[in-house]
């Protein structure tokens, strides 16, 4: 596992005005880190500045489970209906990159089944794959768990015990590349740096 900074920047400029949509080749970009860690937020700003289609686990597991939202699961349940989930998510990121599109997946990817599933699609869909792990401090993330549950959240992660005990168990894949998630802009910036190499760059005659 790397570390990797960015430079805080600005979405406009006086000069140039709106920042252009970037266009990326095929790849398979992960947002991954334990709960609160600003995998959505992250994900949603990378989609919202390029051609990356977004995918997110937490949303695919409330479409397939609705009736599991909110309820307490025994651990065979939730491994179950985990599993599920993120089949779900790499079937779609396949059908995507296959159709010539790149991919943004935010999904925690606690678990090493989770990063095998994840190496399975890589190699059948041939193409790269960089996978950012987000950090940020215990206080950040309990901030954001306070504000979180005064808004709604499809996360099933609602209290500081549920948090600390899947961030203390949670397994690191071996290509993470640590990104800080405290600032938003800095870890976009970070982020587009560590892509940078899947970026079509204009043709200048």
């Amino acid at each position: 596992m790397v570390e990797a900074t960015g430079t805080r920047g600005s979405q406009t400029s006086p000069e140039t005005g709106p920042e252009t949509k970037t266009q990326y080749q095929p790849f398979i970009l992960v947002v991954a880190g334990a709960p609160l860690h600003g995998k959505t937020t992250l994900a949603t700003e990378m989609a919202a500045r390029s051609n990356l289609v977004r995918l997110d686990v937490d949303e695919a597991r409330a479409k397939l489970f609705p009736n599991a939202a909110g309820k307490m699961l025994s651990e065979e349940q939730e491994r179950d209906i985990m599993l599920a989930s993120y089949e779900a998510v790499h079937e779609q990121a396949q059908s995507i990159v296959g159709q010539g599109k790149p991919v943004v997946i935010a999904a925690a990817y606690t678990r090493s089944t989770y990063h095998e599933m994840l190496r399975d699609v890589v190699k059948k869909a041939g193409v790269p794959l960089k996978f950012i792990l987000l950090e940020c401090t215990e206080e950040e993330a309990l901030a954001r768990l306070t504000r979180r549950n005064g808004q709604g959240s499809l996360s099933n992660v609602t209290n500081p015990d549920q948090y600390r005990a899947i961030r203390a168990r949670y397994e690191i894949m071996s290509q993470a590349i640590l990104v800080n998630s405290t600032h938003l802009e800095t870890s976009v910036q970070a982020t587009r740096k560590l892509v940078g190499a899947h970026e079509i760059k204009p043709i200048v005659d």
